[in-house]
């Protein structure tokens, strides 16, 4: 049976884009990647899963934080997973990931809601970044 779930399709559309290229970018080189979508009564949850090993980070918090350095100082994360993070927050909804010896999870849980006002339905880029008062514009 096709069901709709209403959202912004934007936000929506770079939370997954974000973290399935993380999936992509980071699992193992022949690894596959899975998709998977469930539905309760109050809420819709993607979960993408990919086999490799997870987030080389000390603290989970780091994943989602925008050009975080990795726990040995090799390269950073940048900002694919913390406007997912951003994303999932303006939609009222959540991301996390689990990690087991062969694969890591993260899953999006996003509320189901009746209706997206108008205004929420064009999205904009406000939290890719912070103010900065002293930046000239070239």
């Amino acid at each position: 049976m096709e069901e709709k779930i209403i959202s912004d399709p934007k936000k929506l559309y770079l939370i997954l884009k974000n973290v399935l290229a993380n999936a992509c970018d980071y699992g193992d080189a022949n690894g596959s990647v899975q998709v998977t979508i469930s539905k309760s009564e109050s809420a819709v949850t993607i979960a993408i899963k990919n086999q490799g090993h997870g987030p080389n980070v000390e603290y989970k918090a780091q994943v989602f934080t925008r050009f975080a350095p990795g726990a040995e100082g090799e390269h950073g994360l940048g900002l694919g997973l913390s406007i997912a993070r951003e994303l999932c927050g303006l939609l009222d909804g959540s991301i996390d990931y689990e990690v087991d010896e062969t694969t890591v999870t993260f899953t999006v849980t996003l509320p189901l809601q009746e209706a997206v006002a108008d205004s929420e339905a064009c999205g904009s880029n406000e939290f890719l970044f912070e103010s900065f008062d002293d930046a000239i514009e070239l």
